[in-house]
């Protein structure tokens, strides 16, 4: 079987605390999937998976032996594959079946066409593949939690700050021994070129909204990178093997978490923390 998927990346960079610079550890980052909400779905258009055949292409490396009909729905231990940082979301599927008799006889390989009949000693194999795309794939949920640990003892973890989007406030402390502190870490979700990107209706999520994370569709989350998942990857990089959209050949999207800090006056010492996400597309088989 093979798959054409979507890879979620994340990258931290260097942040800003207090008025000094340091490089973060993530702290509790990781995606989640959970299925399309009922209303998107009745209204979606969806061309592909009525005429499949605007998506065929037959050049390549791995060309598809067949072209892909239509959409269907994988079950949940195949809609998602998560590691890491790493969430994969397969947007097409190409399925090789392979059945085998022994021993090989006219009778029991009748329903099996010629080509794709291969006759191994007194074994006779034979193989099926058919192709399609993900049932609503623009249209799954992408979840996102994300947090930020710095030692500003550098290395010998004396003092330790941590945040996490899912929690009341900041910790800081001795490795091991972290007390609460009063703080804030808004998330704050940017084009490449700075202006703001809305996923689930908002572009910047407090505290009070990020309980279970930060949620948008695939398709949100793609169109904060400037890109939909039926545009051609060659605007990415020009190679005539690639398939003429990134929903057939798949691509890696990037997210960069960049953390800021904000003191406050009152109470005394206390800090704000602003994390700014981006998201980039790469090309990717």
């Amino acid at each position: 079987q093979a798959i054409m998927a979507v890879v979620l990346v994340v990258y931290c960079i260097v942040e800003e605390v207090w008025a000094d610079h340091w490089v973060p550890d993530g702290y509790g980052i990781g995606f989640r999937r959970e299925e399309p909400n009922a209303e998107t779905v009745a209204a979606e258009v969806a061309p592909h998976c009525s005429n499949s055949s605007l998506h065929w292409f037959g050049t390549g490396p791995r060309p598809p032996s067949v072209p892909a009909v239509g959409c269907e729905p994988l079950p949940p231990h195949r809609a998602e594959h998560r590691w890491a940082h790493r969430l994969l979301l397969p947007t097409y599927v190409e399925e090789l079946t392979l059945r085998t008799e022994a021993p090989c006889s006219a009778a029991n390989n009748s329903a099996c066409p010629a080509a794709n009949l291969e006759v191994v000693g007194f074994k006779c194999i034979c193989r099926s593949r058919r192709a399609y795309y993900v049932e609503h794939a623009d249209l799954q949920r992408v979840i996102l939690s994300h947090g930020y640990e710095i030692d500003l003892s550098k290395g010998s973890g004396a003092r330790m700050v941590r945040g996490h989007s899912g929690a009341d406030g900041h910790f800081e402390g001795r490795r091991g021994h972290l007390e609460e502190k009063e703080g804030d870490l808004v998330t704050m979700l940017r084009t490449q070129d700075d202006r703001p990107c809305n996923v689930g209706g908002k572009h910047t999520w407090h505290r009070s909204d990020v309980q279970h994370g930060i949620e948008g569709t695939l398709g949100e989350w793609l169109a904060c990178a400037g890109f939909d998942m039926d545009d051609d990857p060659r605007t990415l990089l020009k190679d005539s093997t690639f398939p003429q959209n990134l929903r057939t050949m798949g691509f890696e999207l990037q997210f960069t978490l960049d953390y800021r800090s904000n003191l406050r006056l009152v109470p005394l010492g206390a800090f704000d923390v602003i994390c700014y996400v981006t998201t980039q597309v790469r090309a990717a088989w």
